[in-house]
């Protein structure tokens, strides 16, 4: 990796938001980030023992716990299986992983980062493995801004501020996805069969376990699709 593309993906977003005066709060956190590289080399030794091997892995996890499943996420305060920044390399072999879930994560990422992730899970997963995403649906959001009736000015206050949060998040939100862009992103990785379901409908998790690790069910696209390879039935039972 040249020295611009290292720049692109991790400084120069970094950069940014310490130049920003909301962004210097963000400034704590991104410091954290770069402390997740210290138990990268444990984590990497742990992958290649064989110790995710077969995972269902749950990106961005937060308190979520489903048995069987590696946990991963960035706060070490959510005591997660895995304490990564995933706009670092994922500390999991190369076509290791069962599948990944990860919701409400993506729209966090600056372009490149979101290229690295995409780029990163289809490295880490296993032919056939899936990947579930779930993110905030522009479309239904747009919907809702434009729905009929409006009652008086504090409904149509509400609405934008409503939208305003989907698009910015206090400067949280880098991205906006409806299905075709998203299909497009994913299909322009390499993955195939990408779909838009319902919720909380899958083919590849059982009921129980898109509860638990989907959120803002309301307001989201729920999108699954699959490495190529390997085999396409649906695996409800957990690791």
């Amino acid at each position: 990796m040249c020295l611009s593309d290292a720049y692109q993906r991790r400084w120069q977003p970094f950069v940014r938001r310490f130049l920003t005066v909301a962004g210097r709060l963000v400034y704590v956190y991104d410091l954290a980030r770069l402390c997740t590289l210290f138990p990268w080399p444990y984590l990497k030794l742990r992958a290649l023992a064989g110790a995710f091997d077969g995972a269902k892995v749950n990106l961005g996890a937060g308190p979520s716990r489903l048995p069987g499943w590696v946990h991963a996420d960035l706060n070490p305060l959510r005591r997660p299986d895995v304490w990564i920044d995933v706009r670092n390399r994922w500390p999991f072999r190369t076509a290791s992983i069962a599948g990944i879930a990860t919701s409400h994560l993506l729209e966090h990422l600056f372009d490149s980062e979101l290229s690295y992730v995409l780029k990163e899970a289809y490295r880490v997963l296993r032919p056939g493995g899936f990947f579930r995403v779930s993110v905030p649906d522009l479309d239904k959001a747009i919907a809702d801004y434009l729905a009929e009736n409006p009652e008086g000015d504090q409904e149509l206050e509400k609405r934008a501020e409503k939208f305003q949060e989907l698009c910015h998040y206090y400067g949280g939100h880098h991205q906006v996805f409806n299905f075709a862009r998203l299909r497009k992103l994913l299909l322009n990785r390499g993955f195939v069969d990408v779909k838009r379901l319902p919720f909380p409908q899958s083919d590849f998790l059982a009921e129980r376990e898109v509860i638990e690790v989907d959120l803002h069910p309301q307001e989201s696209l729920f999108v699954e699709c699959r490495k190529p390879g390997g085999s396409t039935a649906k695996d409800s039972s957990s690791r």
